[in-house]
């Protein structure tokens, strides 16, 4: 893998990052139709409502704003780009806890869109129940 090839990897997931912060719904426009989400804990999302929703709900709701700074590393091995995340997140509650996790997009080098992406990370109910 050339060094042009994680170049772009990585371009694509700093422009989608930013777009989300915008817009949560825009995530889906870097996703394929077919394409799966998973968080750790909760059954894999297979249409594009329930991803919007697992998206809102897990991270990008709880008021974090800026991912591209909250991308610590980024890692390519095709068809897999990693992306280790530091956040830290703003409840209603006025708590604030920073979450890290990591996220697994299932995209090769050479297609646009993933075929889906798995967030690991600590998304307890405790950790969440703010």
């Amino acid at each position: 893998m050339s060094q042009s090839d994680v170049d772009k990897a990585k371009a694509w997931v700093y422009k989608m990052y930013r777009m989300a912060d915008s817009k949560v719904d825009m995530v889906s426009m870097f996703i394929n139709d077919e394409g799966v989400f998973s968080v750790m804990g909760s059954p894999p999302a297979k249409d594009q409502t329930r991803l919007h929703k697992c998206l809102g709900i897990k991270l990008w709701a709880l008021n974090h704003k800026n991912w591209v700074s909250s991308a610590k590393e980024i890692s390519v091995s095709d068809p897999y780009i990693f992306v280790k995340l530091s956040a830290t997140y703003q409840f209603k509650s006025g708590s604030q806890q920073v979450i890290k996790c990591l996220a697994t997009w299932h995209k090769s080098l050479e297609e646009s869109h993933a075929l889906g992406v798995e967030i690991d990370g600590d998304f307890s109910k405790s950790s969440m129940n703010y």
